[in-house]
């Protein structure tokens, strides 16, 4: 689907690089590591094109800056490592449509070649801020390198809006990844001095946007900002604007601040819905949704809504299936209620289908905003004493011998016939074709 697949907070000091770091990543191994996550999350996601908001690239006070050449290139030459370089394609395609874009809510872009980099004096290479993220990236994907500008953070935000617009007009999945190291003064000798507000920035702008809190963030201090020393807020700012419209969740895989520069590590993850308010007969599939997206993102298991129609305040047993594409990505499910409520059930299994159907590797958090949900909610078992009871489009069938047990759901596409629906039933069950077993039927209601 095109949109925007994934939103990164990603630190840029040098010295997460290995080579060029040597003894001082032991310092940061935590930072590492969730570099190391957030690569991965972003190959889950596989975006078409990565998009990268630098604070280091060639910065305008009133325009965004954007790359133009057709293949974008960089190495860590002026740190002692010209070895390490790095190339991408740029999505030209992408890059006009995010210029149509800024340009149609009236602010700037500076397009940056070459020859313009040479005539601002300025290296037309990718900086460090945009390739110690992508180091950490894998997969085959196009870039599009940013830079922030010194517009204000509400003009800041209707860009990152704009990346968007572009990408949903274009029809992309893409990332973006918001380069910026935090508080640069959080330790006497820090590199721009000591000032304890430092640590507390670090600390409200990560706990807002975990909890996705962007009025809070576009609203900070502005003297708490400037005492802090950042370099990431500018582009966290795009990033939000990015985002704008998504229903998100956010999480902070680490933070540390050894050297006395905080480098914070996030990801956001769009879980596939707008804003809009969710109507009562949509619930069941938009509890599964929120149910897997937490636990994959906290670990955690999600409380059901307090007030729940009344469809979903009994007992009964519930299948959820969780589809990419056309494909089957996973599906668990109860026979009959096993919890207070089902809403509980339907947490339940959601998370099961995510994590334990043993057909599948379990779900992965960058895979969230591409995947459906449907939720079963069946009826009590009735037997069934002839096969006339039977119609594979209205009734699932149960079917048993002794400790085996196979379950069909209704209405699955290719199955026709009452003859198919139990066939495939007793090969569920390891039931032999010929073997008398036991038939009861049930219905469904489908969310």
């Amino acid at each position: 689907m095109a949109d925007i697949c994934l939103g990164c907070l990603s630190p840029h000091a040098p010295l997460l690089i290995p080579d060029v770091g040597g003894a001082d990543i032991r310092k940061v191994r935590a930072t590492r590591a969730a570099m190391e996550e957030m690569g991965r999350w972003v190959w889950e996601a596989k975006p078409q094109t990565v998009v990268v908001i630098s604070p280091h690239a060639t910065v305008f006070y009133d325009a965004v800056g954007i790359m133009t050449e057709k293949r974008l290139e960089g190495d860590f030459g002026s740190f002692g490592y010209k070895r390490i370089r790095l190339a991408y394609d740029n999505d030209l395609e992408l890059v006009d449509a995010i210029e149509r874009h800024i340009t149609a809510d009236g602010l700037k872009v500076e397009r940056i070649d070459k020859e313009r980099a040479r005539r601002f004096g300025v290296p037309g290479a990718l900086d460090y801020g945009t390739l110690v993220p992508l180091y950490y990236l894998e997969g085959d994907f196009r870039l599009v390198a940013m830079s922030m500008a010194l517009l204000s953070y509400q003009e800041l935000y209707r860009c990152g809006r704009a990346i968007r617009a572009a990408a949903r007009q274009v029809g992309r999945r893409v990332a973006v990844i918001a380069s910026g190291d935090l508080s640069h003064r959080l330790i006497e000798g820090a590199p721009a001095g000591y000032d304890p507000m430092g640590a507390k920035f670090d600390r409200l702008l990560l706990e807002r946007i975990e909890g996705w809190d962007v009025e809070g963030i576009l609203a900070m201090d502005p003297q708490l900002v400037e005492r802090a020393g950042e370099c990431g807020l500018r582009p966290v700012t795009m990033l939000l604007g990015a985002m704008d419209g998504l229903d998100v969740m956010a999480k902070v895989i680490s933070y540390e601040g050894p050297f006395g520069v905080g480098y914070g590590v996030v990801v956001i993850a769009p879980i596939g819905l707008g804003q809009e308010r969710v109507a009562y007969e949509e619930l069941p599939g938009v509890l599964a949704r929120r149910a897997v997206a937490e636990y994959l993102l906290h670990g955690r298991v999600i409380d059901p809504p307090k007030v729940l129609p009344d469809f979903m305040k009994g007992r009964a047993g519930a299948f959820v299936t969780i589809y990419s594409g056309k494909h089957l990505r996973g599906c668990i499910g109860t026979i009959e209620g096993t919890r207070k409520t089902i809403a509980e059930e339907i947490i339940a299994n959601a998370i099961q289908a995510a994590t334990e159907d043993p057909r599948f590797p379990p779900v992965g958090v960058g895979e969230l905003a591409s995947l459906s949900f449907s939720v079963d909610i069946l009826s009590p078992l009735e037997p069934v004493t002839e096969l006339g009871q039977l119609d594979p489009k209205q009734y699932g069938i149960l079917v048993r011998r002794g400790r085996r047990a196979g379950l069909l759901l209704p209405d699955i596409e290719g199955i026709n016939t009452v003859d198919d629906q139990l066939r495939i039933a007793k090969q569920k069950a390891g039931i032999g074709p010929d073997e008398q077993v036991e038939v009861l039927r049930f219905r469904v209601d489908r969310y």
